[in-house]
């Protein structure tokens, strides 16, 4: 499985690309560099074998990094996320 945010450098808005290797139900959480999680984006949600898309809106967020971490039965993958207003 991958996870990959575009643009890894964020103002407003980045775009979440993942593939599964299998039907899976996955979580997408993003983290601070502590570990602690922010927010869920999605919890236990089915998806389909292949590629997805998903928008994840920093608006929110404070300018830094931060780790996106998708995990689920049969998938795990972790990217980085650098918010700047």
């Amino acid at each position: 499985s991958t996870l990959i945010a575009l643009p890894s450098l964020a103002d407003t808005e980045s775009k979440l690309e993942f593939n599964l290797s299998s039907d899976d139900r996955i979580s997408i959480g993003l983290y601070d560099l502590t570990g602690r999680l922010i927010q869920f984006l999605i919890k236990e949600n089915q998806y389909t074998k292949g590629n997805h898309r998903l928008d994840c809106n920093t608006l929110s967020l404070s300018n830094g990094p931060y780790l996106v971490k998708m995990t689920g039965a049969y998938s795990e993958a972790t990217c980085k996320l650098m918010v700047q207003h």
